[in-house]
């Protein structure tokens, strides 16, 4: 996954969301992936799970993962449409849309 450092001056939620944020961009994280539970997350990386509940939180309010049943979370499909419509080249974007479209009809 990522490493959170407790020593920076940057928060842990922000540290939590950049490092999911980046993640799902190098497509290290692709749609439909199971994100860990929050209790999981807490636990693996030593911190609250009440700074995992604010970044999963500010995960699905800018639609990185989005909540399923009970307390499963997933990565969105409109994590890799972001990284399309950020991509300069034209051709560039047409290879990562491509192979999304290949990727949701798969999970789907």
């Amino acid at each position: 996954m990522f490493t959170l450092n407790p020593d920076s001056s940057t928060p842990l939620v922000s540290q939590i969301v950049d490092g999911f944020r980046r993640m799902v961009g190098e497509q290290a994280l692709k749609p439909g992936a199971k994100v860990p539970s929050i209790r999981a997350f807490a636990a693996s990386h030593g911190v609250s799970v009440f700074t995992v509940v604010e970044a999963y939180d500010r995960l699905a309010a800018e639609s990185t993962v989005e909540a399923r049943r009970g307390s499963e979370r997933v990565v969105r499909w409109i994590g890799l449409l972001l990284i399309v419509q950020l991509r300069p080249q034209e051709t560039c974007c047409r290879t990562v849309f491509s192979r999304w479209e290949r990727e949701r009809q798969e999970i789907a």
